[in-house]
């Protein structure tokens, strides 16, 4: 399989902003282009569970992640100029968000299949699905 080109990481108000982080340090690694947004109750549930001081006015990676990777780029939720907000920029995978048992990603492989896959955060595949 190609590694992925570029990947939307969206965190919503669920609990379970250490697997969020951890999710954003492995793909800034590994992906040349992360886009990152979050909720307003999710930069609250960031800076309430890892101690951060977040802002959705001037986003700054570094509390965070410890660092502001080139590769990171954020967009306000209200920002409807984001590349990914109107569906026209092709991203390899979606993460939309994590609670502390489960996760939920949808990506497209290179035959334009997509498939949905629910994690648990044991790592064990819950259940995937492959959508035509």
């Amino acid at each position: 399989m190609t590694a992925p080109q570029s990947v939307v990481v969206a965190v919503t108000g669920a609990s379970g902003a250490v697997y969020a982080r951890r999710l954003l340090e492995i793909l800034i690694d590994r992906v040349p282009l992360v886009y990152f947004t979050m909720s307003v109750r999710g930069c609250q549930v960031l800076n309430y569970e890892l101690g951060t001081d977040l802002s959705m006015k001037r986003f700054d990676a570094t509390p965070l992640l410890g660092r502001q990777p080139e590769n990171l780029l954020f967009f306000h939720p209200a920002d409807f100029n984001a590349p990914f907000a109107s569906g026209q920029t092709k991203v390899s995978g979606v993460s939309a968000g994590a609670t502390q048992s489960w996760s939920v990603t949808v990506s497209a492989d290179i035959t334009g299949q997509f498939s949905c896959k629910v994690i648990n955060v044991n790592r064990t595949a819950a259940g995937t699905q492959t959508l035509n």
